[in-house]
């Protein structure tokens, strides 16, 4: 499983279920940004076990300690280290479950995956882990609420077959909070604990569904990062990469060329086809980058067309996430053209 998620706030937790304590690495973090251990410690004990009757009745109290990255009450744009001590760590509990898989457990994966397993209540495959990841949106909520007051709130709005009726428009956290199971919902509410103590007095557990509502988001807001469309270069072999010299969202110019250079930085491309799109200037590289209307210019308005082979790559389709290993579909011509062409005679 992966330690470490993002790019350009890059978070990296450690640490294990029944170990001596778990944390979380916090890259990217501006700074200037208001930080102390009470923001984290709010988070961390609504995340906190043992705190009512239907959580995990392990008791820890999860008390955070900055050990980096924060200097007098504000952070200094180096990295923030959080750590947690593990204070009910029993490993001995786990003992009978050395040679068995939990349902509903990564037990089973981990050990394949792996070769062994820390059957110690899971190890990294334990919800213990989440302690950083907590920890860690802390630190990205202030900075978004700071940046445009961006809020966000989230719910159970399901338990098992008992789902809940929630106004998204006035929902609020007081709300949220008077319920044990964070379901603003009293009547819901009430069903779901039911529930849960039911299960649990058979040995079962049940699932859920959780709603959030992310406010005062701007348009535009977001991006493809140079470091994914590099990958996807690299992951095709790409020789050539057509851009823009800029683009306009929400209302702003983009600098599309821009981050191009950086992707193309170290992966072979050898042309880079620039389309003017706005006024903007763009940095242009000699014998690499060529504007398209330039190159246009010269070129005669017949073009034939090539003869393919019905299994020659056309094209790849990536998607649009922008962590982990490239994810592309590749288009064959012949397949990819008939689709085209049946849609064109039945839509």
């Amino acid at each position: 499983m992966g330690d470490s998620f993002g790019h350009l706030f890059r978070i990296t937790t450690w640490g294990e279920s029944h170990g001596g304590g778990v944390g979380v690495v916090i890259d990217g973090c501006p700074s200037g940004l208001q930080l102390s251990e009470d923001d984290l410690q709010y988070e961390l004990d609504r995340r906190r076990p043992g705190q009512s009757k239907i959580t995990t009745q392990r008791k820890e109290s999860d008390t955070a300690r900055i050990l980096s990255g924060v200097f007098e009450g504000r952070t200094t744009g180096t990295a923030i280290s959080v750590m947690v001590l593990n204070e009910d760590a029993k490993s001995h509990a786990y003992e009978h479950l050395k040679d068995l898989y939990r349902p509903s457990h990564a037990d089973f994966t981990f050990d394949k995956k792996y070769g062994f397993r820390d059957w110690m209540g899971g190890g990294r495959s334990s919800a213990r882990e989440t302690v950083g990841r907590v920890a860690a949106g802390v630190i990205a909520k202030k900075l978004l609420q700071q940046w445009n007051n961006i809020q966000t709130i989230a719910w159970v709005e399901q338990i098992h077959e008992i789902k809940s009726s929630v106004d998204k428009e006035s929902i609020s956290q007081q709300k949220i909070e008077a319920s044990i199971v964070r379901c603003p919902d009293p009547e819901a509410s009430e069903a779901m604990i039911a529930r849960i103590h039911e299960v649990r007095k058979s040995g079962d557990s049940v699932g859920g569904i959780i709603r959030t509502v992310v406010r005062n988001v701007p348009a535009g807001l977001g991006g493809f990062s140079a470091e994914a469309l590099k990958n996807r270069i690299l992951d095709c072999e790409g020789k050539m990469l057509i851009t823009a010299n800029a683009g306009i969202r929400g209302g702003k110019s983009v600098p599309l060329k821009q981050n191009a250079d950086a992707a193309m930085e170290g992966t072979g491309t050898e042309s880079c086809i620039v389309v003017k799109h706005t006024d903007d200037d763009c940095k242009m590289q000699s014998e690499r980058d060529y504007f398209w209307h330039e190159e246009m210019a010269g070129v005669s308005s017949d073009c034939p067309a090539e003869e393919m082979d019905a299994e020659d790559p056309l094209f790849i389709l990536y998607t649009s996430g922008s962590t982990g290993k490239p994810k592309g579909v590749l288009h064959t011509t012949a397949g990819y053209l008939v689709y085209t062409s049946l849609t064109h005679q039945y839509v």
